[in-house]
């Protein structure tokens, strides 16, 4: 199903996992301490896995994070309020797109 102007889709871009182990272009970065570092990781991130939708980059006091409780990583569907509608489980083995996608099209219908 397309979901054409209904809905939008982010990947936002928290923090670096594990930095001791994070690169770029042979440079090992380890825990980012500005946007801009994030920024470049979150973009070489995108590139790489060869994703289209766009990224959002967490503030540094990671407050996307804290909303959220986005790590490491999950599928979540919000509504223009904020108002979570569907929160996965931890990725990669938590995710359930088909769950989130019910969610979102319940949530869709609920906004007609």
């Amino acid at each position: 199903m397309s979901y054409g102007e209904k809905a939008e889709f982010f990947l936002i871009y928290i923090s670096e996992a594990h930095p001791e182990m994070t690169k770029n272009d042979g440079q090992v970065y380890g825990k980012t301490e500005s946007t801009d570092e994030r920024a470049i990781l979150a973009q070489k991130c995108m590139t790489e896995m060869k994703l289209s939708i766009p990224v959002l980059i967490d503030s540094m006091e990671g407050q996307a994070e804290k909303a959220y409780r986005g790590r490491p990583d999950r599928i979540a569907v919000i509504d223009v309020d904020g108002n979570v509608a569907y929160y996965g489980e931890r990725g990669p083995w938590g995710f359930k797109p088909l769950d989130a996608e019910k969610a979102l099209q319940a949530l869709l219908k609920e906004k007609e």
